[in-house]
């Protein structure tokens, strides 16, 4: 064989439009080692098969060359494409030709092996040495290889043959990063360039062409990326020399750049001039002497002169008391005529440059017998005058007998002014002052020479003076600032002029205050102005709201603006300090709008809230009393049977009215559509502020029969600017599985302004189903159809698309794409694209519901801007963060597209988006559009995993100060992921004492507030579903049990709440003396409470099964936490300095200790936390914050196996958290951890103590998601995975934190996941 190409087994697995690159270092060792037994064999049997003697034919390599015959050598193909084969057999007497054949494993969905699955040739018998036409499948076979088979007609025994792989999608070469269009000769640059597509990962190699033999070097000449290239010492014949980088796999690809070579340019020749050309001198007296300065031009080297001295005499004077000597430029010297008159009468005095004496300027002194006249000037002007500034001068005159006074001039380089003066003509009389004007502007060179001369016809030597004009500083003016305070979020003008300016001229501004947050002094559009012209201050926003309400409303900031030159960034002016205060102006928002439609009888829900308000009252919902629908306050409670211990609970109806007061700020509302459509078709809905009645907004519904969906209505935004053109298409999210294929309802094009709209009448699969407008390709301004452009905005259900229009733009795409990355494809791994596989199982409706409802939290999706606080007004929102991504995609969306590779902002995006890199999988590809780069983001938000890579500098670099969305970070991110700091809301004060939480089924999350006595509730959005008070349920720890009763043991007592907060019948119960320390669910439903000193079981009646003080065991103390695994045995958790081990396991039921863990080598020094966690495996998780020396007392993360029986040692694996990236034995999970939760894929999270979260994927691989918006190190408490793939983190000072969708959903409640067996796995 002529090549042997080894395939991943794991690319039969990826879809043929994704086969293209990567093998990992293993693949290619077992190529390397293949390729060297097989070259052992060429050299054996020269690639042939059969004994032949002399006198029979014997088959030759196989040749390949392109379709024109140029010869190629290849081990790739891409499917469809062709490629030419020839075989002259070797003493062929009867020239009979060859047979050729293709063989291959057969197409990868029927099996087959004909009909073209292998490819074709044609024709199948040539004469020898002419080529057959081998065409590829259209569909990779199966493990994609070929093999060509050339038999000798005349000698069939003999033959040859050549393998092939046939991908996907053809190997690819470009050059990454900047061409240079010219280089000067010898001079180096680096050239990067990527092989796409590309199964073995060989790079290239790099190729100078020129019309000369010397065309310049490579080093190294073959690299995976990578080379220095040094252009040739002379320039070329021609002057171009094309630069290609050429695939060592496939050689016929390769990618080329000509760059121009030029000769530097020949230096600025060094000038001397010498001031003043002719003086007069005498023997003796005044005038015996005089001063004479050289000046020096374009001197690199600034060394100034050398003086001496020339004429008929042995003795012609003395430079500065030398016959020679050397001063810098501009730098006078004192020249001494002669005692006598030498022969000629003259002196020629010469300053030759000291860089290259070859340049010199001479002055001639002329000696004379009777004394000239003599010029002073003894009010010279400064060393230095500033553009436009004034100097008063002065010059006295010596025997001049006709008193005929002073002529001025001033001379410079270049054709502008060089000053004036304030006489004209500029004449004095000797001792006479005259002012000068230095120019307007610096002249060349920058030096101004002042001429003091007599205008007498005698001799005379004038008076010289040289100041160096020098640009006036800048001063700045506000001509527009605020001078009142501002309410938060209000825009003001801004606007200075700047006086002196110079190229490039204008304001930066900037703000200042005590606020270190991104955004917290607010910003200001543009960052940069010309003199005088406007921007806009946007002041901060307010914070979320805190409850209780102060007294006194602070300002929200004290700000600063600060206008600075551009040209002199050390000139600067401030404003006075401007008060930003809080908005007391209500204003009521329906999130993101009021259906457009709802059928007759079916229900939907409403939300709304209300802004500014620092009460967070909520809403009053209302519509007409009779035949207008009504709002669902408590839904209905369906009866409970009698069972033996307990009695019958009748059903309770649900609670309904026309009008709700205090309805919570942003959580949804039920409304039911009346039985009929009323007269006018339409209902009115009103939302009002609670907390002022006369603040309101109100809409209506249309009630129809029909159950087709409404008309939808939009623009398409590439941040301001409209696409035009673009397709916009409506989805409905999958729900046959996660990933699932999404369903395409309908479709629209944008018309000149961006806008479109979709024609009511379409169906959806379901009421419910998930909605989502995705708008792909389209112009932006001048720019041609960009066909990498595609923009996302989640909708939410069906049954509740809103009337408003929508934008479709960068900020609804991050927005949309964050909240929905768990449920879509990972695409690069798959080959579907993540926007068209979008979709959850039938088992986790819920979830996807509340992921798309996250939507809302982030972007009002009917301005397409970022929100500053979530409808609930009880979380801040990253807006900088969401801004600074949107920026990153829209350097792409705003242009006419590009590829990985090409150094186009398309293709930096892309590049820095291309996750997987070489050496991961096999069959992993960029993306190609901004929706996927953004969903790759999304899903791999970490800077560097051990998995995963994303190149974050150069994503954060895409985004400027002149981008369309403002603000935006000013510094490097340590991840891309969002996160939401809850402060308040259902009962969430200051001055609560948090104690635990929990997620139920529906998403909801439960917490406990020890100090208030209550339970807390919020839905999966973060609005309360609790009074402002709580449910009254004592507090401490808490647990939901399999029905989704929500469980708390207080100080010796034990409550049970139904899902709706009330206490269930006979609740609450006794419980354990001070609350214990962890509680957890096994899979009978049991509750197994940790109590230091043992664990007390109840039932799910509340009946205690254990004794008082809890099953205990002798030796057992310290016991710090409780989990139940897999299996349904029960472990807990100790504290190494009070027990035998960090882990034990006991018997379920019973409570007997079965077995004590080893130590792990990190043992000591040991307290495992509250919380374990149970993975799908049978392993129990714990956390410790602290280790033994060996760690340095590092906090440690221990995993303790399932117990084998007799005989066997139980020993925890504990690993240190000693930085990432981790090294074997080591978790990067940081300081002081508290709570473990697993997701849906069986990746374990844990909370750091500032709200951070680190992951251990099942994988073993390492990944981490910090706060957006950073809060105090308080120290975590616990931590929980929803059904969306949110990560939640409660902290002690009673914030709560929540990661948007960076885990995989998961079953909830955990007691839930335990009773199916569906621990650590998604719904």
């Amino acid at each position: 064989m002529q090549s042997i190409i080894i395939s991943s087994p794991l690319s039969r697995f990826i879809p043929a439009r994704r086969c293209r690159r990567r093998q990992d270092g293993h693949a290619m060792a077992r190529l390397l080692s293949v390729l060297c037994i097989t070259a052992l064999a060429a050299a054996i049997t020269g690639c042939s098969s059969g004994g032949v003697s002399s006198s029979e034919a014997a088959a030759a390599p196989i040749a390949m060359s392109t379709a024109s015959g140029t010869a190629v050598k290849t081990s790739i193909l891409a499917v469809g494409s062709a490629v030419n084969f020839s075989m002259m057999p070797v003493g062929d007497k009867s020239s009979a030709g060859v047979d050729w054949i293709v063989t291959c494993e057969g197409n990868p969905v029927t099996g087959s092996i004909s009909n073209g699955a292998c490819g074709t040739l044609a024709p199948i018998h040539t004469a020898d040495g002419v080529a057959t036409v081998y065409t590829a499948p259209s569909v990779a076979p199966i493990n994609g290889a070929i093999t060509v088979t050339a038999t000798v007609t005349s000698n069939p025994s003999q033959s040859s043959s050549v393998s092939l792989t046939i991908v996907a999608t053809p190997i690819g070469v470009a050059f990454t990063g900047a061409v240079p269009a010219s280089l000067e000769i010898k001079a180096t640059h680096v050239f990067n360039a990527a092989v796409t597509n590309d199964p073995l990962g060989a790079g290239v190699t790099w190729t100078a062409t020129c019309g000369s033999s010397a065309c310049g070097s490579f080093n190294p000449t073959s690299s995976l990326e990578s080379t220095t290239y040094t252009a040739p010492s002379v320039v070329p014949t021609g002057g171009i020399v094309t630069i290609t980088a050429t695939s060592l796999t496939d050689t016929s690809k390769s990618a080329s750049a000509k760059v121009q070579i030029t000769a530097p340019p020949p230096p600025v020749p060094v000038t001397v001039s010498v001031l003043q050309s002719n003086v007069y001198l005498t023997t003796t007296g005044s005038t015996h002497s005089t001063s004479l300065t050289a000046i020096v031009a374009n001197d690199p080297a600034d060394a100034g002169v050398d003086w001496s001295l020339s004429c008929g005499a042995s003795s012609c004077g003395s430079l500065g008391g030398s016959v020679k000597t050397h001063t810098a430029s501009g730098v006078s010297v004192s020249y001494v005529s002669p005692s006598s008159i030498p022969s000629g009468g003259t002196v020629t005095i010469t300053a030759a440059s000291t860089t290259n004496p070859a340049v010199s300027a001479s002055a001639t002194a002329t000696i004379l017998t009777t004394a000239p006249i003599v010029v002073t000037m003894p009010s010279a002007p400064p060393s230095a005058l500033t553009t436009g500034a004034q100097a008063t001068l002065a010059a006295t005159v010596a025997s001049d007998p006709k008193n005929l006074g002073v002529n001025w001039t001033a001379s410079c380089g270049g054709t502008g002014g060089c000053g004036s003066f304030n006489l004209s003509p500029a004449h004095t009389a000797s001792a006479g002052k005259i002012i000068y004007t230095a120019p307007a502007s610096v002249p060349t060179g920058g030096l101004v020479t002042i001429t003091a001369s007599s205008p007498a016809s005698t001799p005379s030597n004038p008076a010289i003076a040289i100041t160096t004009v020098v640009a006036a500083p800048p001063t700045l003016a506000f001509t527009q600032i605020p001078t009142m305070p501002l309410t938060a979020a209000a825009q003001a003008p801004v606007s200075a002029t700047v006086a002196n300016d110079v190229s490039p001229g204008g304001v930066t501004w900037s703000v200042q205050c005590g606020n270190t947050v991104p955004g917290g002094c607010g910003w200001i559009s543009p960052v940069q102005t010309a003199s005088g012209a406007t921007a806009v201050y946007t002041a901060p926003p307010a914070p979320p709201v805190t409850l209780p309400a102060p007294k006194d409303t602070p300002p929200i900031a004290s700000v600063t603006i600060v206008a600075t030159s551009v040209a002199d960034p050390s000139v600067s002016l401030s404003s006075s300090s401007i008060a930003i205060n809080s908005s007391m102006v209500l204003s009521v928002g329906f999130v993101p709008s009021l259906p457009a439609q709802v059928q007759t009888d079916a229900t939907v829900n409403l939300t709304a809230a209300v802004a500014n308000d620092a009460t967070n009252a909520g809403v009053d919902w209302q519509v007409c009393a009779s035949g207008c629908g009504f709002f669902t306050v408590k839904p209905a409670i369906p009866a409970i049977p009698a069972t033996a211990t307990t009695p019958y609970v009748p059903a309770v109806p649900a609670v309904t009215a026309p009008s709700v007061p205090a309805w919570p700020n942003g959580l949804p509302i039920p409304y039911t559509a009346p039985s009929d459509p009323p007269a006018s078709g339409v209902v009115v809905v009103e939302a009002l502020a609670h907390a002022d009645g006369t603040t309101a907004n109100s809409g209506t519904i249309a009630i129809t029969t029909s159950p087709t969906g409404p008309a939808l209505n939009g623009s398409v935004q590439a941040g301001t600017q409209p696409v035009v053109g673009a397709s916009v298409f409506l989805y409905a999210a999958g729900t046959s599985g996660y990933a699932s294929a999404s369903a395409q309802i309908a479709a629209a094009t944008t018309d000149k302004n961006g806008k479109f709209t979709v024609s009511a009448g379409y169906t959806c699969p379901s009421p419910i189903s998930q909605m989502y407008l995705v708008a792909t390709g389209g112009k932006v301004g001048a720019n041609a159809a960009n066909p990498n452009l595609s923009m996302m905005t989640a909708l939410g259900s069906c049954n509740g698309l809103g009337s408003s229009a929508v934008v479709v733009n960068e900020v609804t795409t991050v927005a949309s794409a964050w909240a929905t990355a768990p449920f879509a494809a990972n695409d690069e791994l798959t080959g579907n694209s993540s926007d068209l596989y979008l979709g959850t199982s039938s088992g986790n409706l819920s979830g996807l519901a509340n992921a798309f409802a996250a939507v809302n939290n982030l972007v009002d999706i009917t301005t397409g801007q970022a929100r500053f606080v979530i409808p609930a007004a009880n979380a801040a929102v990253p807006y900088v963060e969401i801004n600074t991504l949107a920026n990153a995609l829209n350097a792409c969306t705003g242009t006419s597209g590009g590829v990985e590779g090409d150094g186009s902002p398309c293709g930096v995006l892309f590049t820095a988006t291309d996750t997987l890199p070489a050496g991961k999988f096999n069959g992993t590809i960029a993306p190609s559009d901004t929706l996927q780069a953004a969903f790759n983001i999304a899903q791999h938000p970490g800077a560097n995993t051990e998995a995963y890579i994303l190149d974050s500098l150069n994503l954060f670099t895409l985004g400027t100060s002149v981008s369309p969305f403002q603000p935006i970070l000013t510094a490097l991110p340590g991840d891309w992921s969002i996160s939401l700091n809850y402060t308040s809301g259902g009962g969430l004060t200051t001055t609560g004492t948090v104690g635990s939480f929990a997620v139920d089924a529906s998403g909801n999350l439960w917490i406990t507030d020890t100090a208030g006595g209550d339970v807390i509730e919020w839905n999966a959005v973060g609005a309360a579903l609790s009074p402002s008070t709580g449910f009254p349920a004592g507090g401490g720890l808490l647990a939901i049990d399999a029905n989704g009763n929500v469980w708390v043991s207080g100080n010796s007592v034990l409550s049970e709440l139904t899902n709706l907060g009330t206490p269930v019948l006979g609740s609450p119960f006794a419980g354990v003396a001070g609350g214990g320390s962890d509680m957890a669910f096994d899979a009978q439903d049991n509750l197994w409470i940790a109590n230091g000193g043992g664990v007390n079981e109840f039932n799910n009646l509340g009946v205690e099964l254990s004794p008082a003080s809890g099953f205990t065991n002798s030796g057992n103390s310290g016991i710090t936490a409780v989990g139940i695994d897999s299996s349904n045995n029960v472990w807990i958790g100790n504290s190494i300095s009070t027990a035998p081990s960090i882990f034990s396991e006991l018997t379920n039921p019973g409570g007997e200790l079965i077995v004590n863990s080893g130590l792990a080598p990190t043992g000591e020094g040991i307290t495992i936390l509250p919380q374990l966690a149970s993975d799908g495996k049978g392993d129990i998780w714990g956390v410790s914050a602290s280790g033994n020396a060996e760690n340095n007392g590092s906090a440690v993360v221990c995993e303790v196996p399932p117990y084998g029986g007799l005989g066997t040692t139980l020993i925890p694996t504990c690993y240190s958290g000693v930085g990432y990236p981790a090294t074997p034995g080591s978790f990067p999970i940081g300081a002081n951890p508290q709570g473990l939760a697993f997701d849906g894929a069986g990746g374990l999270w844990i909370a750091g103590p500032g709200g951070g979260v680190f992951l251990r994927d099942a994988m073993g691989n390492y990944a981490s998601a910090g706060v957006s918006i950073p809060v105090p190190n308080a120290g975590s408490l616990r931590a929980a995975v929803d059904g969306a793939g949110n990560v939640w983190v409660l902290l002690a000072n009673n914030i709560v934190i929540e990661h948007i969708g960076v885990a995989t959903p998961v079953v909830t409640p955990i007691a839930l996941g335990m009773k199916n067996n569906k621990l650590a796995a998604k719904p």
